[in-house]
């Protein structure tokens, strides 16, 4: 963060002076202007008119039209990197002139960014004087700090900025947050209206005349400069004449040897890169079909670099252009046998696996700016062209600069159609500048700084499964395309057509406005938590509520639900299959490792983590191969259970059939497990959604009941309370995540990810609110990673590349190919040795495994560790495998049934649960049973034998059935199975009564200092004194807390701490605590009440305790 002073030098109003806070990115330089300051009233007022500067025309002074409003004296001035700024400052001309000097000072420190480094290019410093475009006037300084500024003086004839590095104070939280004019609630926040401006530079807003760099023109030969000096002087507002002197070679059939034996004998790391004639690198490259390797670059140190020319049009290349005998000769022993380094490994690892080669890549120096600097600052630029610049100070050629009158990827110019020596003086640089890079990171300590070792040393081999992941992508049945095309399409318009009628009127049902209109105005259906809102939840809420014969309540909603699922697979998929597919239903899409905050992957071009059951029917498995599915069970809750140290719930966790939510549920509500109602269940399931992310007891209460109103609030408070009675480690950790958040500005994960949350950006509140989620959610990443690089590395060991293939990471679900040549039962017990990872300290994370012929068929087929236990089992190392898949699909759907049957039969006989509530696991397992049993039962046509010993239920002789009561379940079962009903006593839920009672624990977490008995004269004087020294005082036993009357200076007017408390979310209406107010303590007797409707929430105390710390030390109010 920077802080300092803006002097503007007016023609009227003389010098207006400004504090500022601004914060850099690589985006935009973000200026918080505020109208405080001295000089008196007239100064103040002359800060505020200047914002805005309207002329009154009948009295001819200027004055600001939103000087009334909230916060009007401070304002908000986003300049971008692109000539544009963001503004809330409406008077054009002042912002204009501040953007103006702002941006020729970032182009002009770019442009001298070595103008001090006396040649050190390892230093991250940056000290650029500036001056006017003919150099003759001192225009300012600029400091970087690799790449973004640290400290900046400018003046003009129009103004002066100051800016050095400073620090955020807890009032100053969220000033930096995204400008807009109103929240997502609708409630206006911005004084004045915001606008995007472009500008130019020049001199009627600079102060000084501005000449552009001009380009030297050059001779055109074929599109392409001819020599490197054309480059340079084409461009000179890069600095790229470094390349000049850096020892960089082609390789020829003549040093060929010598070279790649210098490489063999080198110890240290070596850089890799290619160069090839696009980025659609897959398998198809291997046959010509996609894009192809054109040359390779090795270095061992800075300074120099070697290239090695494979498919060149202009001059020889190696090996009579046999690249493939070329990889297999020479590149090889040094690509498989060094310790190799890159930047943006995912991509030269899939060049290399051209030629079935395995880089033995150990270092990417992106990945090291990615878990490092570019956590901490979003915006921080990973290319290597953007480091080179902002630590080095370089310039780096973009093969865009070698074609003249457009850019390289609008032409029909490939990389081998470039000439010699721009080859030569292009292509090591890459190799150079990251073995620098390399260094550079090294000798600052880079990952240790940011305790990203162990995450880096997972993150190189999650980029190589990635990697192996985009080169053979996954496949889609094409021939069968048309035809869901025809079915989505026609079901769209039929949607539309039941809407139109319901609606009476045809309208764009792609239209919020007017679907809003129709729903809640025309056809009166009920809003959810007062919203006129048409999005998914609202609309999935709505598609649940029956009327009194069981049917849709609101058949308009249920269609609007069906048109728009239909239309997300047709946009998502159908729409733009032929962008990218190939003719052969080969789709290789973009995998981001690091595309989220909490270390989760994302995919794009296209999508595929947003593919519904329908699009997943058509992803099926290449000939000769088969999918296989597999998915962590509730690995979120098992994270929080182990992490946390609750030693009762790991415990539990130890079972494989344990449902999360019923054991909350059964806890909270004091009833045994296998007695938890769907209801029950259903309301443990929010809270335990809810509590991670930090959700307030009314958003909790919404969400777990479907609207906000004071009874729900209530309701989830106590559900709150509950979750957390004998569970107090678990609420220590989500506090302890939550405290070091908003200590430190960052979270970590148990592997040392970590997430930052700038205080500019984040409220302390909203802080609070992802910390702890961000903490169990992005450990639960790294652990799925994990397993992923373990059985990734498993893969290679069994020599499985190209036969086990992973298809997608989505979540905590991986999907892969495996060949019909691999025993699919041995296969099974590798999965299971490195996919459900062991990690000490952690209870077991088990995952489920399904195979099928396409991925929806994989996924549905989910088979539960029990039964992936006797499948592990059933392998031998003399068993023979005939490698036909669909007989193995067949025998494990066979034996899981049998598997289930043999469950049932197990537990129901087991001595041990007799007189016990059946365990719900089992219970589902009997219903499905049963469901399977009474079509078998009516085709032996032995229905009338059945029903005459069932209590509560029937068989039809007939059409579907269904029997719901256990013990007619259990009557049916043993029949069925010549098993003697009799000798089996298990319970129905329903069968036992609950006995419920209220908790009788009174602890709470805040310690009780005065836990002595004090007489009311005396602890009375003590709040009193505590208010003298602190403003505040808790008083935990009677859930009160006292506050002294206190005033502060903020927007312009002076106001209450109550009211800038409840505008922060701090006292709610909700809270925990009531509040006594005291309006001054300077009388013998003080007077004190208690403030009406509003409450402190528990969590809230000590963050308010702060503000009154900060805001005495501060000097910011004051004491009545």
């Amino acid at each position: 963060m920077l802080e300092g002073k803006l002097v503007v030098k007016h023609e009227k109003l003389g010098e207006v002076d400004y504090q500022v806070k601004a914060r850099d990115t690589f985006n935009d330089l973000k200026l918080h202007i505020t109208a405080h300051g001295d000089g008196g009233y007239t100064l103040w007022n002359n800060r505020r008119i200047l914002f805005d500067y309207v002329l009154n025309e009948e009295t001819g002074d200027y004055f600001s039209p939103y000087v009334d409003e909230p916060g009007s004296d401070i304002r908000r001035l986003d300049i971008k990197k692109t000539n544009k700024y963001k503004s809330n400052i409406t008077n054009k001309d002042l912002a204009i002139k501040i953007s103006s000097l702002v941006r020729y000072m970032q182009i002009n420190g770019k442009k001298n960014y070595n103008q001090k480094n006396m040649g050190d290019n390892f230093s991250s410093i940056r000290e650029v004087d500036v001056y006017d475009s003919e150099g003759k006037v001192y225009i300012g300084t600029v400091k970087y700090r690799m790449g973004l500024i640290t400290e900046l003086f400018c003046e003009n004839k129009f103004l002066r900025l100051e800016l050095k590095s400073g620090e955020l104070g807890l009032l100053d939280e969220t000033i930096f947050k995204e400008l807009k004019e109103k929240d997502k609630w609708g409630n206006k926040i911005s004084p004045a209206p915001i606008s995007i401006v472009g500008f130019k530079l020049d001199e009627e807003f600079l102060g000084f005349k501005y000449v552009p760099p001009v380009s030297k023109e050059v001779v055109q030969a074929f599109g392409i400069y001819e020599t490197i000096e054309d480059v340079i002087s084409a461009h000179p507002e890069k600095n790229t004449r470094w390349i000049l002197d850096r020892d960089y070679h082609i390789v020829t059939d003549a040093n060929l040897e010598e070279v790649i034996q210098m490489f063999m004998d080198h110890d240290g790391l070596i850089a890799f890169d290619t160069e090839t004639s696009g980025l659609n690198i897959n398998f198809k490259s291997r046959t010509n079909e996609a894009d192809q390797l054109v040359g390779v670059v090795l270095s061992r140190k800075p300074g120099e670099g070697y290239y090695f020319p494979l498919q060149h049009k202009l001059f020889p290349n190696l090996c009579d252009g046999d690249h493939h005998y070329f990889m297999e000769r020479y590149m090889r022993p040094i690509l498989e046998g060094k310790r190799i380094i890159c930047h943006n490994l995912k991509f030269d690892w899939k060049v290399a696996y051209i030629y079935d080669i395995n880089a033995n890549i150990v270092y990417d120096t992106m990945l090291a700016v990615g878990v490092t600097k570019r956590y901490e600052e979003e915006t921080f630029e990973m290319s290597l062209a953007a480091l080179a610049k902002n630590i080095f100070g370089l310039d780096m050629f973009e093969l865009s600069d070698f074609v003249m009158g457009g850019s390289f990827g609008d032409s029909d110019i490939a990389f081998w159609d470039l000439p010699y020596e721009l080859v030569r003086q292009y292509a090591p640089a890459d190799t150079d500048i990251t073995i620098s890079l390399y260094e550079f990171f090294e000798q600052e300590d880079l990952l240790n700084k940011y305790n990203a070792k162990r995450i880096f040393d997972m993150e190189i081999t999650f980029a190589k499964a990635v990697a192996y992941s985009e080169f053979y992508g996954y496949h889609v049945d094409v021939d069968r395309i048309p035809d869901l095309r025809e079915r989505i399409v026609g079901a769209m318009e039929e949607c539309k057509a039941k809407m139109f009628e319901i609606a009476g009127k045809e309208f764009n049902p792609n239209s919020p406005q007017q679907l809003a209109s129709i729903m809640y105005d025309e056809l009166g259906i009920e809003m959810i938590g007062n919203k006129r809102s048409t999005s998914k939840e609202i609309l999935k809420a709505l598609s649940y509520k029956t009327d009194a014969e069981g049917n849709p309540k609101y058949p308009f909603v249920k269609y609007l639900k069906e048109y728009r699922d239909n239309e997300s697979i047709y946009k998502n998929f159908l729409k733009r299959l032929h962008e990218f597919s190939t003719d052969d239903g080969y789709i290789f899409p973009d995998v981001l490792q690091l595309g989220t905050n909490t270390g989760r992957t994302s995919v794009k071009n296209p999508n595929y983590q947003s593919y519904n059951d329908t699009v997943k029917k058509y992803i099926t498995p290449r000939p000769g191969f088969i999918h296989v599915d597999s998915d962590f069970a509730q690995i979120e809750y098992r994270v929080l259970a182990s992490m946390a140290g609750q030693e009762q719930l790991i415990d539990a966790f130890n079972d494989p059939d344990l449902d999360y939510h019923s054991y909350q549920a059964s806890r909270m509500f004091s009833v045994p497990y296998a007695a938890v109602t769907k209801q029950l269940r259903q309301q443990s399931k929010g809270v335990n959604f809810g509590l991670p992310y930090g959700m307030g007891d009314e958003s909790l209460g919404a969400a777990i009941f479907g609207e906000r109103s004071p009874e729900n609030t209530i309701q989830a408070r106590k559900l709150r309370e509950k979750f957390f009675q004998g569970q107090e480690k678990i609420q220590n950790f989500f506090e302890t995540a939550r405290a070091n958040g908003v200590r430190n500005g960052f979270t970590e994960t148990d592997f040392g990810r970590r997430r930052y949350y700038h205080k500019g950006v984040f409220s302390v509140n909203e802080i609070r609110r992802q910390a702890g989620n961000h903490v169990i959610q992005g450990t639960a990443a790294d652990i799925y990673k994990l397993a992923v690089v373990q059985m990734f590395k498993r893969i290679v060991a069994e020599g499985w590349l190209g036969k086990v293939l992973l298809n997608a990471f989505v979540h905590d679900e991986l999907l892969m190919e495996v060949h019909e040549s691999i025993n699919l039962y041995y296969f099974t017990k590798v999965w299971r040795e490195e996919f459900e990872v062991k990690i000490q300290g952690y209870c077991r994370l088990f995952a489920g495994l399904g195979y099928g012929f396409c991925w929806y068929d994989a996924k549905g087929l989910d088979l539960p560790p029990l039964y992936i236990d006797e499948i592990e089992k059933a392998y031998e190392e003399d068993m023979e495998w005939d490698e036909d898949l669909e007989s193995f699909l067949e025998d494990i759907k066979n034996n899981y049934e049998l598997h289930k049957t043999n469950r049932i039969k197990k537990y129901i006989l087991s001595e041990e649960n007799k007189g016990e509530v059946i365990k719900p696991a089992i219970g589902s397992l009997l219903s499905e049973e049963i469901g399977k049993l009474i079509p078998k039962i009516q085709g032996m046509g032995n229905v009338d034998s059945y029903n005459a010993i069932l209590t509560k239920s029937e068989i039809p002789l007939e059409g579907k059935g269904s029997v719901s009561y256990l013990q007619d379940q259990l009557k049916i079962f043993c029949k069925y199975y010549d098993i003697d009903y009799n000798s089996i006593d298990v319970k129905s839920p329903d069968e036992i009564v609950i006995q419920t009672e209220e908790s009788t624990n009174t602890d709470n977490d805040f310690e009780d200092f005065y836990s002595d008995e004090v007489s009311p004269e005396v602890k009375k004087s003590m709040i009193e004194l505590t208010l003298r020294m602190n403003g505040i005082y808790t008083d935990i036993e009677e859930k009160t807390v006292y506050m002294l009357e206190m005033w502060c200076y903020q927007n312009s007017q002076f106001q209450q701490a109550t009211k800038i408390l409840i505008d922060k979310g701090l006292i709610t209406t909700d809270g925990d605590f009531k509040i006594i107010y005291y309006p001054t303590l300077n009388t013998a007797n003080p007077q004190c009440a208690e403030i009406p409707n509003y409450f402190i929430p528990k969590d809230n105390i000590s963050i308010i305790a702060q503000y009154y710390a900060v805001w005495r030390q501060q000097a910011i109010g004051v004491f009545k």
